[in-house]
């Protein structure tokens, strides 16, 4: 079993559902929010609060009652849930939230990120980024931006999914065969990994919660 959820951000951008929404959300979790300096930043993480908040009770979880904690190298998760795992993301004006009955991890980032940067430059970000698979498949696809940034968050869901995050080299992850991978385009514009350890036959379900927020 696995679920998406997903909302763009930009009814919070109005301060007055800012301020009433931001009060579903548990006190650690706001305190958490306003330490961020810019105002999409604050958006960005109170929507995937939120949309965590919609998929567990959507399995019959009392929000107010769940324990949240944190295993060795940040990744947070239900302290007595042991069944479900969760894993949120954001860019942009897009939050997704998955839950799963195996670990899992997402990230979600737009198509058009490295719009604009230089040749050298993506090149720089590859050289750090790909397996010698993955530069392959990438010559094969023309060296398509898209085709760097749908590896790109490969890559970052696995590390969320094993929950290692910055302390394994993206260049060392081989996204060709060390996980299963669901990957999908949301709006057009975003594109979206999620990374667990064992097959889900039956894929992914998605829910837009945009007019949720």
């Amino acid at each position: 079993m696995v679920k998406l959820y997903y909302a763009k951000i930009t009814n919070l951008y109005d301060e007055k559902c800012f301020e009433e929404k931001i009060k579903q959300v548990k006190e650690k979790r706001q305190v958490r929010i306003f330490e961020y300096c810019q105002k999409k930043d604050r958006c960005r993480s109170l929507a995937a609060s939120l949309l965590l908040k919609m998929a567990l009770e959507r399995e019959g979880i009392c929000y107010d009652e769940v324990c949240f904690a944190q295993k060795t190298g940040g990744k947070p998760y239900l302290l007595l849930q042991s069944g479900l795992f969760f894993s949120l993301a954001h860019a942009q004006e897009m939050a997704v939230c998955v839950i799963a009955d195996q670990e899992v991890g997402v990230d979600v980032e737009r198509k058009d990120r490295l719009t604009g940067k230089k040749e050298e430059q993506k090149l720089k970000i590859a050289k750090k980024m790909l397996t010698p698979e993955e530069w392959k498949l990438w010559k094969k696809e023309e060296y398509r931006t898209e085709t760097l940034i749908s590896i790109w968050t490969k890559k970052e869901s696995y590390v969320k999914m094993t929950g290692r995050g910055l302390t394994e080299k993206l260049m060392t992850i081989d996204t060709l065969s060390n996980a299963f991978y669901q990957q999908m385009l949301l709006d057009d514009m975003y594109i979206l990994s999620v990374c667990t350890a064992l097959v889900d036959e039956g894929g992914v379900r998605i829910e837009n919660m945009s007019d949720y927020l």
